[in-house]
């Protein structure tokens, strides 16, 4: 049925006038576990992280291709990072059934990983973001992986939950002219119904009070 109370919260009181509410608080996780489960590529990876989200008990989900995976000093192979949050006996019971579902003994990431990828992609200058049918994530891997090619410094990260692929460099001189690998990478998300767009970040501003303002923004 309707989900009454952002019904209400969404029509900013034109449909009624909200005098009180009960909340429902949960404890913060005493603990924050992330799984590394190894892949043999981007098809394997894919199919780890649809088995992963059909048993609901990951936090999030996310696939690095092996340069990220070597940036990020967890490994230089295809890798699926699976974070699970809870307590004692269930978090134990979650890796155990992640474990089950892919068919692979996972290793325990360093609890600093998800910092770095965000550290990572925030210092990106250029980029693609791939969004297919979550089903579809091995196809949008592929399309991605053979956008990349054999180029030096490209990192690719796939979010498990949405099927979005986003593929991202370092280096300001990358151009996103429409070549032909753009293209027919273009083409062949639209064909499984997804998009491709490109992004292109100005280089950061210099030392001063706007490198400190941008800073200050960037880690809010």
């Amino acid at each position: 049925g309707y989900d009454v109370p952002r019904l209400l919260v969404g029509s900013r009181g034109t449909l009624g006038i909200i005098t009180g509410a009960f909340l429902l608080l949960r404890s913060e996780p005493a603990e924050d576990l992330t799984l590394l489960l190894p892949a043999s590529g981007p098809a394997e990876a894919a199919r780890h992280s649809l088995a992963v989200r059909s048993t609901d008990l990951a936090e999030a989900v996310e696939v690095l291709a092996p340069a990220l995976a070597e940036a990020c000093s967890v490994g230089g192979g295809w890798m699926v990072a699976v974070r699970v949050r809870g307590f004692g006996a269930g978090v134990a019971a979650a890796r155990r059934r992640l474990e089950e579902v892919t068919g692979r003994h996972g290793d325990t990431a360093p609890t600093d990983l998800w910092g770095r990828l965000c550290a990572l992609e925030a210092s990106s200058r250029a980029g693609y973001r791939l969004a297919g049918p979550p089903a579809a994530l091995g196809a949008t891997l592929d399309v991605a992986t053979r956008l990349a090619g054999a180029a030096a410094g490209w990192m690719l990260a796939g979010h498990g939950a949405d099927g979005i692929v986003r593929l991202w460099c370092a280096d300001s001189a990358v151009s996103h002219d429409p070549d032909e690998a753009a293209l027919l990478a273009s083409a062949q998300m639209a064909e499984m119904g997804g998009t491709l767009q490109t992004s292109d970040a100005p280089p950061p501003p210099a030392a001063g009070p706007v490198a400190a303002i941008a800073g200050r923004v960037r880690h809010a």
